[in-house]
């Protein structure tokens, strides 16, 4: 009877001992495969980074077009985008470029109707009321057709055509469509946008590291290298002389001012303390703590940017 019970006792101890073995090695196994399996997944969907913080002049805004009004006389067209207590109302210059997320080729404003999924580029810096729904003329280009089955991404690619991710390769060619989203609707060559920021809209990618396309279209966006000068100081050509402007955000900002823009037709606010300075598009009298002054230059509108030049930063600064 001892003789059983020993040896069951022992048999009990073993296979206690063996479980816990096993238990440990398979939770050891479990981790390692995770990790494997995190790395296999990136390797093969292909799908499209997600989004992450980033220095690019545009974010990307998706959603369906509720309503658009297109008033005579008027150069630009208002889009609802989305609902009215959550969407954005968007006043799109007729100019503005617009490409098909379906086939690659350039449209025109007017070929956005409602009920329409699109995505617009946000510029980041844009003025934005304060208003439900909050409005902005800052669309840099508008994408139609974005329910389809397609990827859209800003980045910057090398020359190999590899993004900064090391995520994603374009398989570039002649035929490749290559556009220039600054009111220029030539198509570009693949070398021309080599360390710039493009707009980068494919569809099907290959399953590896980094994910290779070909890509329904390309836009140019910009020089990265110098996106950072151009938030500060731009010069803009005059139909006589050349001038420098400077973003009235950026400046007023730098200052510490406040700044309230409403539409373009209407002054824009800034305001530090008890001061207040209204600034009005293309109009070259402000208004300082209730009192008129004439500038040399009015301020003007570029790529949905106000612009003024140095006499402004000169009146900004006096401001304690």
């Amino acid at each position: 009877m001892k003789k059983r019970l020993t040896t069951i006792l022992m048999a009990t101890i073993a296979g206690a001992t063996l479980l816990s073995t096993t238990a440990f090695a398979e939770n050891a196994v479990t981790t390692s495969n995770d990790v494997v399996a995190v790395s296999e997944e990136k390797e093969e969907t292909g799908e499209a980074p997600a989004e992450k913080e980033d220095n690019y002049s545009y974010k990307l805004v998706t959603d369906t077009v509720t309503e658009v009004t297109a008033e005579e006389g008027k150069d630009y067209v208002t889009v609802m985008l989305g609902e009215m207590q959550t969407g954005i109302r968007c006043n799109i210059a007729k100019t503005t470029f617009v490409i098909d997320n379906a086939t690659g080729e350039v449209k025109s404003v007017e070929d956005i109707e409602e009920g329409d999924t699109i995505t617009v580029l946000l510029e980041k810096l844009a003025p934005m009321t304060m208003s439900i729904p909050p409005m902005t003329s800052g669309i840099g280009g508008v994408i139609l057709n974005s329910d389809k089955d397609a990827f859209a991404e800003i980045g910057v690619f090398n020359n190999e055509f590899i993004n900064e991710d090391n995520t994603l390769k374009l398989n570039l060619s002649e035929e490749t469509p290559m556009y220039n989203i600054k009111g220029t609707k030539e198509k570009l060559a693949p070398e021309s946008i080599i360390d710039k920021e493009v707009l980068v809209i494919y569809k099907a990618t290959t399953r590896s590291i980094p994910a290779q396309t070909a890509p329904t279209a390309v836009v140019l966006l910009g020089d990265a290298k110098e996106e950072a000068k151009d938030d500060e100081t731009k010069v803009v050509p005059e139909t006589k002389d050349v001038e420098t402007f400077l973003g009235l955000r950026d400046l007023s900002t730098e200052l510490g001012f406040e700044i309230k823009w409403v539409a373009n037709d209407k002054p824009v606010e800034l305001t530090k303390g008890e001061n207040t300075i209204l600034v009005t598009l293309n109009d070259n009298t402000i208004v300082v703590n209730g009192e008129e002054k004439e500038m040399q230059t009015a301020p003007k509108l570029e790529d949905s940017k106000m612009y003024v030049t140095n006499e402004y930063s000169d009146v900004l600064s006096a401001i304690k």
